[in-house]
């Protein structure tokens, strides 16, 4: 496996939690409220040259 680095994912927030339906908040547009309910994660990424495997290890919140 060849470490390509840490970076940073986003998880999580109103369109992946309760779908499009929910993209006016109180007349707002999803992104003004997506992020609150957004996880940043920073994690290790490893790519197997091979087979193109990639593999992730959790190296905390952002």
């Amino acid at each position: 496996m060849e470490d390509k680095g840490e970076h940073g994912i986003r998880m999580g927030g109103l369109t992946g939690m309760l779908g499009a339906g929910a993209a006016l908040v109180g007349g707002q547009l999803a992104e003004d409220g997506e992020e609150a309910f957004e996880k940043k994660l920073a994690v290790q990424v490893f790519v197997c040259p091979q087979c193109q495997e990639v593999s992730f290890k959790y190296r905390g919140g952002l």
